[in-house]
């Protein structure tokens, strides 16, 4: 049941049932089950009923279980989750998460449930994680200033006091650059998951070209730029909120420097040659052109979301594609690791 609906599974005491329940199904002998089933059925009986009445079957009872010991079967699904486009064959699926959720969600079962997991979110947090990281290091760098200052004076720098300003210093450069490749990746990622989930969920209704492009392999791999421009004229092709991104003539503010400044970086990062970007920069460089690539990503998310739903909210499990949203979330994260370092 969601959180949102009368308690749901993350409600302490409800959580605790369902955890209990699942030890004793795991580890009970044939003759507890024996003596115990009974009871456990009918304790489970209520729940059953209650779910069934905020999510309706598609499908009798019988043929949802034997469907699920099939998926079971074929996947780990305690590790992986249910599929959102699996769920949605054989219940009303449309209250298991609010708003707007990509089909190929894996939504959380047995110590999971209530929670979903989609790739493009993780590298989302990840990326705000590794700016305010990457910041957090900058401000630890700076605070050796006087010491640097007084170093340079004396015109002796010990080493150990160079090791801890060196190992600072290349942590900045490595957490503000693996950000900026984090959130590209992200672009990239929430894009495909975009057009995925329009495929699954409208496959009968369009052409073998539309549904090859929606999977970013007609005639090949598809460049972002190509998603970018393509997949709202399929998703929404009334849409005005148009976007240029394969003739670099027409591109506009963000994605010119999206596409050609940070794309060139990136590249470099992942696969560095001498005829590429510099990856060789000052700390204080590379967070700033953090910083400034975590805004225009966010921009990049919302324009081309925008340019596929234009009437639709903001997608929820991406806080929205609120920038302070986002960033304190990479706080809170960066603070809980403190906690649990200690």
């Amino acid at each position: 049941m969601p959180a949102g609906l009368g308690g749901g599974v993350l409600h302490p005491q409800t959580r605790e049932g369902i955890n209990e329940t699942i030890d004793f199904i795991n580890k009970a002998s044939k003759e507890e089950t024996l003596i115990k089933g009974p009871a456990l059925l009918n304790a489970l009986e209520p729940m059953l009923k209650e779910c069934m009445r905020i999510f309706p079957l598609k499908k009798s009872l019988e043929e949802v279980g034997s469907a699920y010991r099939k998926l079971r079967k074929e996947d780990e699904l305690v590790s992986t989750g249910i599929p959102l486009s699996w769920l949605d064959k054989y219940i009303d699926a449309g209250q298991v998460l609010a708003g707007y959720t990509p089909y190929q969600a894996r939504i959380g079962i047995g110590r999971h449930a209530g929670r979903f997991a989609l790739e493009e979110s993780f590298l989302l947090t990840d990326g705000f994680y590794l700016l305010v990281s990457s910041e957090k290091a900058w401000s630890l760098l700076n605070s050796f200033g006087k010491e640097i200052s007084k170093n340079i004076e004396n015109n002796y720098i010990t080493d150990e006091f160079y090791i801890k300003t060196s190992s600072v210093n290349h942590n900045v450069c490595m957490l503000a650059r693996n950000s900026i490749v984090n959130l590209y990746s992200f672009i990239e990622c929430f894009i495909n998951s975009i057009g995925y989930d329009y495929f699954l969920r409208n496959e009968n209704d369009l052409s073998i070209s539309q549904q090859e492009t929606l999977k970013g392999k007609k005639g090949g791999f598809l460049s972002l730029e190509h998603k970018l421009e393509k997949f709202p004229l399929i998703i929404s092709p009334k849409s005005k909120q148009s976007i240029f991104a394969i003739d670099v003539k027409q591109r506009r503010h963000p994605f010119i420097k999206f596409l050609d400044e940070y794309k060139e970086l990136r590249d470099a990062s992942m696969h560095y040659s001498p005829l590429k970007s510099d990856i060789l920069r000052k700390p204080g460089d590379w967070v700033k052109k953090a910083k400034l690539h975590s805004e225009i990503v966010v921009e990049v998310a919302r324009l081309f979301w925008r340019a596929c739903y234009p009437q639709a909210d903001f997608p929820s499990y991406l806080k929205k594609l609120d920038y302070q949203k986002c960033y304190k979330e990479g706080e809170i994260r960066y603070e809980s690791m403190l906690v649990i370092s200690k």
